[in-house]
C-alpha cells in the first residue's frame, strides 16, 4: 500500500483527506497494474507530490487543491471509469468545505474588525481586505465560469490571510483611552492637591470642590481624549486634555492639562489622574 503513504500529508485541514485518499487508492492500483498507461502514472504522481507540499493556512491547502486538480484534468480521458465517480465526489465536496471555511472566516474576521476602535489605522486596512474577500466570494457564488468560480475561492481565502494578521496586530494595539466615562469616578493630582469629580451616565457630574454641571467626553486618538466640563455654579467651562498611559477592565491612568474659561488663577495647569467604575 505504498501510494497510500504516500498521499498522507499534514495540511492545515482536513479538506483534503479525500481526494488525497481517492489518489491514493488510483496510484496504488495503477502503479500495480502493468498495463497501466505510462501517462496516467506520471500524472498520478505528480498529484501525489502535490499533497507533500507545506501548507500553514487554508489559502495554502486551497493552492495545492488548485494544483492537485490541474495536474488531474488530462484523467479525463485516461482515468478507468470507475475511479472518475470517486474522485469527482471527493473534489467536489473539498472546494465546498473551502468555500464554507471561507463564509466562516469572513464572518468572524468582520465582527472582530468592527470591534476594533477606529483610531486604529489598521482596522481601515483590514476592513478592505474582508471586503475584498466578501466580493470574490460573491463572484465565485454567482458565476458560471467554473474556473473564475475556482480562482475566486483562492483569491477571497488569501484576502482573508492578509485580513486576520491585520485584525490580530491591530486587536493587540488600540490605545488606552476608552471610548465613554460613563459613571466613573475621576482622581486627579494638581500641584500637590487630589480631588475628584464623580460623572454620572455620561452628562452630568459633581466634584470635590462643590462644582455641579454637565460634562462631555470624546475621545481623540489612541490613547487622548477631550474632557470638557460645564458648570452651572459659576465655574465656567473647564477643558481638559487627557492622555492615558494604562487601561484595563477596572480603571484607567494617565496625564493630562486643563484650561477654564474664566482665567485668572488655577485657570490652567497639568497634573495625573485615574479613572475608576
Amino acid at each position: 500500500m505504498a501510494g497510500f503513504q504516500q498521499a498522507q500529508a499534514v495540511p492545515f485541514t482536513n479538506y483534503l483527506d479525500g481526494i488525497s485518499n481517492v489518489i491514493a487508492y488510483a496510484n496504488y492500483v495503477a502503479s500495480t497494474n502493468p498495463e497501466a498507461p505510462a501517462k496516467v502514472r506520471a500524472i498520478l504522481g505528480k498529484a501525489l507530490k502535490d499533497f507533500q507540499k507545506p501548507s500553514t493556512s487554508v489559502a495554502g491547502d486551497y493552492k495545492i487543491f488548485i494544483a492537485v486538480a490541474t495536474h488531474l484534468m488530462p484523467l479525463q480521458t485516461l482515468v478507468d471509469p470507475a475511479l472518475s465517480g470517486p474522485l469527482g465526489f471527493a473534489s467536489s465536496n473539498a472546494f465546498t468545505n473551502f468555500v464554507l471555511e471561507a463564509t466562516a472566516e469572513v464572518n468572524e474576521l468582520f465582527m472582530r474588525q468592527y470591534l476594533i476602535t477606529p483610531f486604529q489605522p489598521l482596522r481601515r486596512a483590514a476592513s478592505n481586505q474582508v471586503a475584498g474577500a466578501i466580493r470574490a466570494l460573491s463572484i465565485a457564488g454567482t458565476t458560471t465560469n467554473i474556473n473564475l468560480g475556482i480562482l475566486s475561492v483562492g483569491l477571497g481565502l488569501n484576502k482573508l490571510v492578509v485580513a486576520r494578521k491585520l485584525v490580530n496586530k491591530a486587536e493587540l494595539k488600540q490605545g488606552f483611552a476608552p471610548d465613554l466615562l460613563d459613571d466613573t469616578l475621576l482622581r486627579y493630582t494638581i500641584k500637590g492637591s487630589e480631588k475628584t469629580a464623580s460623572l454620572f451616565g455620561n452628562t452630568t457630574y459633581t466634584n470635590s470642590e462643590g462644582d455641579t454641571g454637565t460634562f462631555t467626553y470624546t475621545r481623540t486618538g489612541l490613547s487622548t481624549a477631550t474632557l470638557v466640563f460645564v458648570s452651572q455654579t459659576g465655574e465656567g467651562t473647564t477643558t481638559v486634555k487627557l492622555r492615558f498611559t494604562a487601561l484595563d477592565s477596572s480603571s484607567a491612568e494617565g496625564t493630562f492639562t486643563l484650561r477654564n474659561s474664566e482665567g485668572g488663577a488655577g485657570a490652567s495647569g497639568k497634573g495625573t489622574f485615574t479613572v475608576t467604575p
